[in-house]
């Protein structure tokens, strides 16, 4: 098993606890980094959502996303904009409509838009979650 030390973090990083008590010296150890706080997206149930439970979802795709960003438009609705490699087909297309409807179920509203590029945000960095219009009760989860 394989670690990498978390060297750089902010207050807002999320991350899962190990399940089992470190061997080492260390007081604590992460299973897995989920994401920030700031790129929380709401399921429709209002349950919150990781980039990296979204990530985990999208790599089930055999293949065809070169990168992608999912977008929460209102409380049920969700565009996934992605970068489609030249495999890319309407296959794809449905198996991610598919896992992304097992992960936010059945009341959300998932479309799908290829586009040519995906543009980082103003920190430079690419978000692979976002809310059109940050909902307060997710941020007020921390």
């Amino acid at each position: 098993k394989y670690s990498v030390p978390l060297l750089r973090y902010q207050t807002t990083d999320l991350a899962r606890a190990a399940r089992e008590p470190s061997t080492t010296r260390a007081e604590f150890c992460f299973e897995r980094i989920e994401g920030r706080t700031s790129d929380l997206i709401a399921r429709p149930d209002g349950r919150p959502l990781t980039p990296r439970e979204v990530d985990d979802a999208v790599s089930r795709c055999d293949s065809g996303i070169g990168w992608y960003s999912l977008v929460q438009k209102n409380e049920d609705s969700y565009r996934l904009y992605l970068v489609p490699t030249p495999e890319f087909s309407i296959r794809h297309e449905s198996q991610l409509s598919a896992f992304l409807a097992m992960l936010l179920g059945p009341e959300a509203k998932i479309s799908v838009e290829p586009v040519k590029e995906i543009l980082p945000g103003s920190s430079g960095k690419f978000r692979l979650c976002c809310q059109e219009q940050p909902q307060e009760s997710l941020q007020n989860l921390f």
